[in-house]
């Protein structure tokens, strides 16, 4: 790492002089302190509007990745906000620019990406998703996936969480298991049961949006 910097110290003094006048700055980097951070340079909403950017384009990438749909497939995506569960939610609704999404398009690899009408639903034929409280995107994959072979999928998952609920059920039903059990261990088996029961109405939801795009 030292080498490196030694390396490029000419490149790091002259972008550092290229730095905004600040009471902060000084002649050369060599003699600064590590930068606190300058108030007056954050951009609250930019940052704000990135870090939503950043949940659509996890999102579409995760469910990509789910499906087995490789980079090169490029499938049609669509972005669609809902004005009205954002008001819901007390929370506001991203708008989102040509800028934003010409970079979601291209860091979520997707072939074209469209904004959809708010509150206007997933698209029939598309597999649907929810982001957040208050923005959803849907994929056009009917002729990339077998979607029959995905509700299978998603059914067996649901089978296998089920099952996993009604095992740690079992556990906390068993006889005297209040005063007899660890605190530890009851605290671990509550945990564990609502993760399966998050995890199972995840699953859920998938389940109907892929019976929604099969319609």
């Amino acid at each position: 790492m030292l080498c490196f910097i030694k390396k490029n110290s000419s490149k790091f003094t002259e972008l550092y002089q290229r730095l905004p006048p600040s009471p902060a700055k000084f002649e050369s980097i060599c003699i600064s302190y590590f930068p606190p951070g300058v108030n007056a340079w954050v951009d609250e909403k930019s940052e704000s509007e990135a870090s939503r950017a950043q949940e659509v384009i996890s999102a579409l990438r995760s469910k990509q990745e789910a499906l087995s749909i490789l980079p090169k497939m490029k499938p049609h995506a669509v972005i669609i906000p809902d004005s009205k569960k954002a008001a819901l939610n007390n929370t506001d609704l991203t708008t989102f620019t040509p800028q934003m999404m010409s970079m979601i398009k291209t860091l979520s690899r997707v072939g074209s990406l469209e904004l959809g009408k708010d509150g206007c639903g997933v698209p029939q034929g598309m597999l649907g998703m929810p982001v957040n409280a208050c923005v959803s995107i849907a994929l056009d994959v009917k002729d990339l996936i077998d979607l029959n072979k995905e509700l299978k999928a998603v059914d067996k998952k649901i089978g296998e969480c089920e099952k996993q609920l009604a095992n740690i059920d079992k556990k906390m039903q068993i006889p005297n298991y209040d005063t007899k059990t660890p605190d530890d261990i009851k605290q671990k088996n509550i945990e564990a049961l609502d993760e399966q029961k998050k995890k199972l109405a995840e699953l859920q939801k998938s389940r109907a949006f892929v019976e929604a795009a099969l319609k």
